[in-house]
């Protein structure tokens, strides 16, 4: 907290401000705290709740899977004749989409996003699937690194080259995860944990 208090000081003598005490919300996340257990909790609630009432999605039954192992997305799917395009373009599903990820990339709502101090490692995990994007046929690399067991960070993308094998797919996969591993190393480093 003395960090924190000389933090402050430095800035309120190059800027005007205010204190307003403990921060409950920042761009659209609900700041949720429990001192005693010294826990920290990130929430969207409020944000997913009004973009589901502006897509008209409050009262869709809710699945407890993102997407099921049997779905198999393809640009194929997309509509080609004049009729489909003319319908869907009144479905407002990218728009939907990114106000979503705003959400997914923020706090994770399916995961609670607590990170307790009782555990303070990170911990990374690793996967890839080789040629699982049915459009090329290129490889996914998806990775997610956790703090006391909730997620800190995680990526899902398409490698930029193609793999010749399993192995090598894997091991494109790694080496992105090495890479975000150092920047996280450094990061808690500084921080102390």
């Amino acid at each position: 907290m003395v960090e924190v208090n000389k933090l402050k000081s430095l800035l309120s003598k190059e800027f005007d401000m205010k204190d307003l005490g403990a921060t409950k919300k920042i761009i659209e996340m609900e700041i949720h705290r429990d001192r005693a257990s010294r826990r920290l909790w990130l929430s969207q609630y409020s944000y997913v709740k009004r973009v589901l009432e502006m897509f008209n999605m409050n009262n869709a039954k809710p699945v407890s899977t993102h997407l099921a192992n049997h779905f198999r997305l393809s640009t194929n799917q997309y509509p080609k004749i004049d009729d489909e395009v003319k319908d869907m373009s009144k479905v407002l599903y990218a728009s939907a989409v990114g106000c979503l990820m705003y959400a997914m990339v923020c706090t994770r709502l399916d995961l609670a996003c607590v990170v307790s101090v009782s555990d303070p490692s990170v911990r990374g995990y690793v996967d890839a699937d080789y040629a699982g994007d049915l459009d090329d046929r290129r490889s996914t690399t998806s990775y997610v690194f956790t703090l006391g067991g909730g997620p800190i960070c995680w990526k899902f993308m398409i490698q930029s080259l193609v793999a010749l094998s399993t192995t090598e797919s894997e091991y494109m996969a790694i080496v992105e995860a090495a890479k975000e591993s150092l920047w996280l190393i450094g990061l808690v480093k500084e921080l102390g944990i």
